[in-house]
Parts: structure tokens; sequence; C-alpha cells
């Protein structure tokens, strides 16, 4: 047969003992089909082409990635492994494709037999986050986000995005007024948050911020005072909120590293005292933990009598009295008896006042764990002459009032504790002045607890025997007595 029969797949005859043979021309025409199938190559073997197609920065195999070789195509498994058999030998082009992925393009020469070819891919990742302000939690529009060579700014809310290849970067955030704060970050898939809490930027001075906790459980103090004192001596005071936060900007006077010292008062806390350091410009965190004072407890009880039949007296009211404020108040029931629980330890002013008798007063001590009892013997008045006085007056002009006296046409009428924080003090009579004559000198003065007469103003006053009577009076006047009539 010529060449050019063999080129035209034209078919050889042969008679083999009487039989026809085609199996010439067949040969010829597998031949030219197979040389058509694909690639550049001629005859020979055919080719096998493996591999793996995997992530550039991490070095995974890709589950799912497609690989193109000429007009075959395959799919990789999940540690990212393929193959291709049944290949002609010559030069093709490969293609490699996956989701989140960059796709690549290749030219590969596959022999006989044999092949391999890893391939990696770049993924495509987003990175996004907010940019707040580190003390009002609040978003910070168009601040600078720097990413290498990239830059984009915060939206309205403070966020932002932004679609960068798998790596690791150094991602900086900035806005005017602040300080400029870079973090690095490790972006892979499936995605990347990174977020930024920017502290305001000061220039001659510096914020202290912190909680005030209770040392024995960590809980937030409110209410606590808290006095900042640098090298100027000059004192500067915060009281910490709700849930013991507190914020206070110091002076630095652009000194680095100045240091303040801390004291902290807080009513049931021993007095705190601490220091810090002020960093210039920005934000120093201080929390102050303050322990809380064991306070003691104990009681007191007894009787408020009749001083000349002995009977109880229904309804006496009973006043325990520390550092010119009321603590503790109760009243006497059928048989005149009182009883006072969990009362502080400390020494007090025990007062007893009950219609138709003269006050009393003494002075008892409160101890731990124990009951203090006290009777009070009270003097019934002789008449129906009586008291309702009412005194007003400034306490920021008298800081130290303690006790006012009251005393009419020369007998001891009352003695009242005076509260600074209510300057109204009323007292109420009945008192005996039976055997007085009239007119009679009033008497009002006002004491410190040590003694010291702060204030006296003496007046006259005529009264009736058997009438009731009302007085006004203040540090600038004295009113007359109103005459109430019959008592």
């Amino acid at each position: 047969m010529s060449k050019q029969e063999e080129d035209q797949g034209v078919t050889a005859v042969a008679v083999i003992g009487g039989l026809t043979v085609l199996g010439v021309g067949i040969y010829f025409i597998a031949k030219k089909i197979k040389e058509d199938a694909g690639g550049n190559g001629g005859g020979g073997d055919t080719a096998t082409l493996t591999g793996k197609i995997k992530n550039s920065f991490t070095n995974q195999g890709i589950l799912g990635a497609k690989v193109t070789v000429g007009a075959r195509i395959t799919y990789t498994n999940n540690q990212g492994n393929y193959s291709i058999s049944d290949l002609d030998p010559g030069t093709y082009d490969v293609t490699v494709s996956a989701t989140n992925y960059d796709q690549r393009l290749l030219s590969k020469e596959i022999v006989a037999g044999a092949n391999t070819l890893d391939i990696g891919l770049i993924a495509r990742v987003t990175l996004q986050g907010i940019v707040t302000d580190s003390v009002t939690n609040g978003a910070i529009a168009n601040a600078l986000v720097t990413i290498g060579s990239n830059q984009l700014y915060t939206n309205g809310s403070g966020g932002y995005s932004i679609v960068l290849p798998e790596g690791n970067y150094s991602v900086s955030a900035s806005k005017t007024g602040y300080v400029p704060q870079t973090q690095q970050i490790q972006v892979i898939l499936p995605l990347a948050i990174l977020s930024f809490s920017l502290v305001q930027e000061f220039s001659n001075t510096g914020v202290i911020q912190g909680t005030v906790k209770d040392s024995s459980n960590s809980n937030g103090i409110s209410g606590a005072v808290l006095t900042f004192t640098g090298p100027d001596a000059i004192p500067h005071q915060v009281t910490s909120g709700a849930g013991g936060g507190y914020s206070i900007e110091l002076p630095s006077n652009s000194i680095p590293g100045i240091t303040y010292s801390i004291s902290g008062v807080k009513s049931g806390y021993q007095n705190y005292s601490g220091s810090v350091t002020l960093r210039t410009g920005t934000y120093t965190p201080k929390d102050i933990l303050m322990t809380p004072v064991t306070v003691y407890y104990g009681a007191a009880h007894g009787y408020a009598l009749d001083k000349n039949t002995g009977f109880g007296i229904y309804n006496a009211r009973v006043v325990l009295i520390q550092n010119a404020a009321e603590r503790y108040t109760s009243y006497t029931d059928a048989e005149g008896f009182y009883d006072i629980e969990n009362v502080a330890t400390g020494t007090y002013e025990i007062w007893c006042i009950a219609n138709g008798y003269t006050q009393q007063q003494a002075s008892i001590m409160i101890n731990a764990n124990q009951v203090t009892n006290y009777n009070f013997q009270m003097p019934p008045v002789g008449t129906a002459i009586g008291f309702h006085m009412e005194v007003e007056f400034d306490p920021s002009n008298y800081p130290t009032a303690y006790k006012w006296y009251c005393e009419v046409a020369g007998m001891v009428a009352a003695y009242l504790p005076v509260d600074v924080s209510n300057p109204s003090s009323i007292w109420h009579g009945p008192w005996d002045l039976t055997t007085r004559p009239w007119p009679s000198n009033l008497t009002l003065e006002l004491y410190s607890q040590n003694g010291t007469l702060l204030y006296r103003r003496t007046s006259s006053v005529t009264m009736q025997n058997g009438h009731a009577y009302s007085i006004y009076a203040d540090l600038y006047m004295v009113n007359p007595l109103v005459d109430l009539g019959p008592f």
C-alpha cells in the first residue's frame, strides 16, 4: 500500500486462502482518529497528569477546584488532589479555578507516562471592622484605615470593608483628635474581622478613668468622692457614678509621667489612699478598691415611766442621736416599753419626748452584741401652760450647731438637739410655769457640742396661766407670743 493510500485511509484487501482481509484499513483509520484526539503530540503511548491544587498561603488542599486540561475537565477531591489519564503527549493549556480564589492559566508539556503538576491559588478574603471612641463607644465616621498601599475611610457607622489576598497584614486606623492605632492580623478564609477603639488625644492634659469597687466582692461603688492632687497641691475631685465608674481630666503641664496622689471617701468604707501616673494626651486606667468598714451592732431598750406614779407612758418618742443627727427612733407600747435593735456601736444621746411630760435626755453607750437598758423617769407637768416653738436658722452660719436651749422665767424648759441637715426644729411642751410671775423673760440659746455658745436672744413675754402659746424665732428677730387660748 502506498503512503498516499495510508493517509487517505484506503482499505487494503487481501485474499488469504480464499478469505478477504480488511484489517489493514481498520488499523490506519484508528491511527488517524487518535492523532486528532488532542494535544500537539504525534503518535506514541498515552500520558497521565496528576497533582494537587492548594491554597498558596496555608498550603492546604482545595476541595472542588475545577481543573481543565485541553478539552478534559476534572475536580479536586477533599485533599485537593486531581488526576486525568489517557492524554496524548504534547503541550496543553491548563486552567484552574475555585470559589473565592483567583483563576490561574498556564501551559504544561506532557510526556508519555506519568506527569505531575501542583498549582497554588491565591484566596480573596473580606476584611471588615468598626472604629469607635474608647470612652463613648460611639462610631467614628471618616476614620482613615490603612492596609499596606490600600487606604479607605469608615462610613457613617464607623465601619469599613475591603477584599484582600490571604496573608499577614499591619492595619492602622487614624482620625484627627485621636491617637493613631496599629494592629496586626492574619487574613484567611472565610472572613477576617478587626475593629479599633481609638483614644482621644489631649495636648496638656490627660484623663484618668476607671471604676471604684468594693474590695470584698468587686461590685461597683457609686457616690465615692475621689480627690486627685498633683505637684501643684491643687485638689481635683470627682464622684463615682452608677456602677462605680468615674473619669476626670487632669492637667499634665506637658510633663510626661506626672504623679497624682489619690484619696477616696465613702460612708461605710475605709478611706482610700493611693497614687497614679498620668499619661499626657491620652487615657490612664485606674480602678479604686475600697475596703468596707466592719460594723458591729447592739440594741437599746427600756421604759418611759411616769415619775410620780411609776406607770408606763404610751406612745412616748425615744430617739438616739449621734453627731447632731437623728439615727434611730422608736415609740413606746402600752406598757411604756421601747426597743431599738441593730444599732451601730458607739456613744449616743438618748431622748424621750411625751405629751404632758418634761422631755428627758441622757448619754448611753451601745456595745457590740449587747443590749443597753435605760429607763426614763418622766416628770409630769403641773399645769396646762404650754408652748409650741419652731426655730429656724441658716446652718451654713453655724456649722457646729448641736442643740438649742430654752428658758422661760428662769426655768429650764427644754434642750433640743439640732440636725444641721434640717435647720427647722420643733419643740412641744407643755412645761410647768405656774409658780412664775408674768411678764417673764424668754431666753433662747444655741450651743455647739463642746458647750460653746453660738447664739443668744432674750425678750420679755406676758403669759396667762392655763393658756397655750406658739412662738416663731429666727436669728434676726423674735416675734411676740401668739395666745392660742385655754389649753
